[in-house]
């Protein structure tokens, strides 16, 4: 299990950079990665769970600096970013369709 305080670097970056959006987010089993929503359907981040559990909740956090994450989330809409469990990021501009699993 993901410690929730690497959860919740994640969305404290997510939540300072948007402080106008909710950001909610679950676990997906099937695909191994957790995923983040920023209010409507729009814009997404997902995080391979082995990029959580091998990073330090201070290396997540300078990761989220270094990487601009929210620059891309604020300049491409809709936008969905995905970090694998090496920390490279895929930023796709398409539309999200929004699935529970």
């Amino acid at each position: 299990m993901i410690p929730a305080e690497k959860l919740c670097s994640i969305r404290d970056y997510l939540e300072t950079n948007f402080p106008e959006i909710t950001v909610t987010d679950f676990f997906n089993s099937d695909l191994m990665l957790h995923v983040f929503y920023l209010g409507e359907e729009s814009k997404m981040v997902s995080v391979r769970r082995a990029f959580l559990e091998n990073k330090s909740i201070s290396e997540i956090q300078i990761f989220l600096e270094k990487s601009k994450i929210a620059d891309f989330l604020k300049n491409v809409k809709p936008v969905s970013i995905a970090v694998d469990e090496d920390g490279n990021i895929t930023v796709a501009k398409q539309y999200i369709l929004r699935n529970r699993f």
